[in-house]
């Protein structure tokens, strides 16, 4: 499944926000990290680089 922009991973998380409400355990924790991985890859990405320079 491949997102071309930001809006469409807004939407994409909108509606997989739907599908795992009523869930718990593992899948639910697995959600929220795939929810705050956009956010997170960022300070990642930033990390890494001044570790690597």
């Amino acid at each position: 499944h491949r997102l071309s922009s930001t809006g469409d991973f807004a939407d994409f998380l909108k509606k997989r926000k739907e599908k795992t409400r009523n869930r718990v355990g593992p899948s639910k924790f697995l959600y929220h990290m795939v929810l705050h991985a956009h956010g997170l890859l960022k300070m990642i990405n930033f990390k890494s680089i001044l570790l690597h320079l």
